[in-house]
């Protein structure tokens, strides 16, 4: 695991490495089979008989022990004890050879039992360490090229805790925390987990539950952490299979349990333990949804899972209206490779639909009909409790946020694929072409793959229905450019916004333009835009917002006044409206009004709270007004909210210090030195916090500590001149 100094030199080092590892047992190993027959051709037998039965009685062992290692001791020793037993034997019939050869030789006769003097050995064998089996060097080894043994160590081992541990007939499962979440792993390859591609586990599950008016009957291809079966549930479908190859995988699920609604337990779930494409090979079941969620496309075993001929498989078992549900990643491959199995995929449905539902994901909803997505029908879903409080669990909270994900339609789908490869059971094409990108850099893979998808995107609204309100057409799009913007993709996010204003001319839809442009640093184009929503609508209320919040910006108070005034004359009760006046307020001298409206605000504990640096502008406005053992206890929750902001801590302490001096009260100038001493220690090079902390030493008597922190003061000071 150690780096080395010469880069180049490598593969070379490490090959000679794992040379010198396993060339004396594969010699001796090797040379088994003519040491047997030399033994037995000793004896004076005919030589090709000889020969033939030591390779038949070879042959036979082999094959009874790739078995019974596979499906009997493995399931019932596990690996570790499994291979101890194989050494165990190995040894025993090393000494019945050697005794053998040893023939009427007395001294070769007690030298034969030399090898069961290494079962002694056996006694002090290491335990496994079972995050180290689930590290996945086989995944994640250009990572761990520089990494000593101790760091490795750590990083696979000190930053987790394993919860679960099973060595099923397949794979080996894994369940490990870290931090607050779960990762389940499968040959320490992460299959699903709480976090990042939560979104793709709940979205995969239920997109087809959410266009389709009517699923009744469902098919789910894989368990993994139990999320997208459990989500299916949650729909008012009347029966789901759950076809999962490792038996393991379904135990390992439980660890899931407080975030996969229990889907073992619910009977309408039919589970079956078997290969996903085995099962739909001899099932005669037809079904309205098919959600496939296996693992990776470069994984042998898996990779049968994106092929034509299994697509082909799931469309026979489709109903007329039925809806194909297929998970994708385009991270780590090529955009080469992603169109090819779009494009395969396309070739068996021709309808098909992309979504984007987390960072490296995409998942593709795929049809024989024709299908609009019914706007109607999915506020219908919304309505359903239990249906919402799953979206909600990944921030859709409505239509929009939904729509916000489709980046593609089957207008689109051609113009991006192109024409070109098909993957099939026969070329195997991305099962051989894809692990040559595995373990090389995530992030770039994704933003190629994104930008191609973008290049081919078009307009959403064409594949809506039940849309028929010009208004509420414009607002909608409005709405998509914002989440767009949640995105990072400004671009796209610009051109719903024109299409948005193209549809029909409201103030929402150039209010979001204006915001758009804003953060293009197209500043006039901005008021421009703001300027024409007020035109359309002169009370149009963010926009009122949009003005204050650009001339705070430029530190222009008195020209923010006015459009702040006339917010509150509209929504006298909105906490942000009172925020942004009292951010106004302050900037114009008017300390007492601000801080009356900071008051005014804070009442909305939701919007103090989920609004970053609230509490610290409220707490400093506080301080600064003289209230100063309010402005700690406002400036604690801030720092509680923010621990990690050092100014939040630079400020607190502030305020601990004055109310010490005041007082003269040294619990307070101790808390000042704590509050300055984190802040440093978030940011070394703030000056200002080790001005403050030289005087609260000072003032706790501390000189010679004092006069220390006021040299780093200077020797800042003058580095940033």
């Amino acid at each position: 695991m150690a780096a080395n100094a010469h880069p180049g030199n490598d593969g070379i080092q490490f090959n000679l490495a794992a040379g010198s590892i396993i060339v004396v047992p594969t010699i001796l190993l090797g040379a088994i089979l003519p040491f047997v027959i030399k033994i037995i051709e000793s004896n004076k037998w005919s030589i090709g008989r000889v020969v033939g039965d030591a390779y038949t009685v070879n042959t036979v062992g082999a094959i009874l022990g790739a078995f019974t290692a596979g499906f009997l001791f493995i399931p019932l020793l596990g690996m570790r004890n499994t291979i101890t037993a194989a050494v165990i034997i190995n040894l025993i019939l090393a000494t019945i050879l050697l005794y053998v050869y040893a023939g009427s030789k007395r001294k070769l006769q007690i030298l034969a039992f030399a090898p069961l003097l290494l079962l002694i050995a056996l006694v002090w064998r290491p335990q496994w360490n079972s995050a180290v089996l689930a590290s996945g060097v086989f995944r994640y080894a250009p990572s761990y090229l520089n990494m000593d043994r101790s760091r490795f160590l750590d990083q696979v081992s000190g930053k987790s805790t394993t919860l679960f541990y099973e060595e099923g007939l397949t794979s080996v499962i894994t369940v490990q925390q870290q931090h607050e979440h779960l990762i389940l792993k499968a040959n320490g390859k992460p299959d699903a987990s709480t976090a990042g591609d939560l979104p793709t586990q709940v979205m995969v599950g239920l997109l087809p539950f959410l266009v389709h008016a009517n699923v009744e009957k469902a098919i789910v291809i894989g368990m993994g952490s139990g999320v997208t079966s459990g989500v299916v549930l949650q729909t008012p479908v009347k029966q789901v299979t759950l076809v999962e190859l490792e038996r393991a995988v379904v135990k390992a699920s439980h660890q899931f349990d407080q975030y996969n609604y229990k889907p073992l337990e619910d009977p309408r779930l039919h589970l079956e333990v078997n290969d996903g494409r085995n099962y739909l090979a001899v099932s005669p079941e037809k079904f309205d949804a098919i959600v496939s969620e296996p693992s990776n496309p470069w994984i042998t075993g898996v990779s049968n899972l994106f092929t034509e001929e299994y697509f082909r498989l799931g469309a026979k078992h489709l109903n007329p209206d039925g809806l194909f549900c297929q998970w994708l990643q385009i991270y780590e491959m090529p955009v080469s490779d992603v169109k090819v199995l779009v494009r395969t995929y396309h070739k068996v449905f021709p309808y098909v639909y992309i979504f984007r539902t987390a960072e490296g994901d995409v998942v593709l909803l795929g049809s024989l009909q024709d299908r609009k997505i019914d706007i109607a029908l999915l506020e219908k879903q919304f309505a359903n409790p239990r249906v919402a409080a799953v979206l909600s669990r990944i921030d859709v909270k409505n239509t929009s946020d939904l729509l916000s994900m489709l980046y593609l339609g089957p207008n689109e789908i051609d113009s991006y694929t192109g024409k070109g490869l098909i993957n099939s059971d026969d070329n195997a094409y991305i099962e051989f072409q894809s692990p040559k990108q595995v373990g090389l850099s995530t992030d770039s893979t994704v933003d190629e793959n994104e930008n191609a998808l973008k290049v081919a995107w078009r307009s959403s609204l064409q594949y809506i229905s039940s849309l028929n309100d010009p208004v509420a057409g414009s607002n909608l799009t409005a709405d998509l450019s914002i989440n767009r913007v949640k995105t990072g993709d400004l671009d796209g996010a610009l051109e719903l916004a024109k299409q948005s204003v193209a549809l029909r001319e409201t103030a929402h839809g150039y209010n979001v333009m204006g915001e758009i442009y804003l953060a293009m640093n197209l500043d006039q184009q901005a008021i421009d835009s703001w300027n024409r929503a007020l035109k359309l609508d002169p009370n149009q209320f963010t926009t009122l917002l949009n003005f204050t919040v650009y001339h705070l910006d430029h530190n222009e108070f008195a020209a923010a006044k006015p459009w702040i005034d006339h917010a509150l004359k509209i929504d006298s009760s909105s906490a942000r409206a009172h925020h942004l006046n009292a951010l106004t307020l302050e900037g114009m001298g008017n300390l007492g009004a601000a801080v009356d409206e900071f008051d005014i605000a804070a009442k909305n504990e939701h919007y103090a709270e989920t609004l970053a640096h609230f509490y610290l502008e409220y707490g400093t406005a506080l301080r600064n007004f003289g209230r100063y053992v309010e402005s700690i206890q406002i400036l604690e929750k801030y720092v509680h909210l923010q621990p990690d902001d050092y100014h939040g801590h630079y400020e607190l302490a502030y305020a601990y210090q004055i109310v010490g001096d005041q007082q003269d009260n040294t619990s307070h100038l101790l808390a000042a030195e704590n509050e300055y001493r984190k802040a440093i220690g978030i940011s070394p090079d703030f000056a200002q916090a080790h001005y403050g902390l030289s005087n609260a030493l000072r003032r706790l008597g501390l000189a010679e500590q004092a006069q220390q922190e006021f040299k780093i003061y200077q020797s800042l000071r003058e580095k940033n001149k």
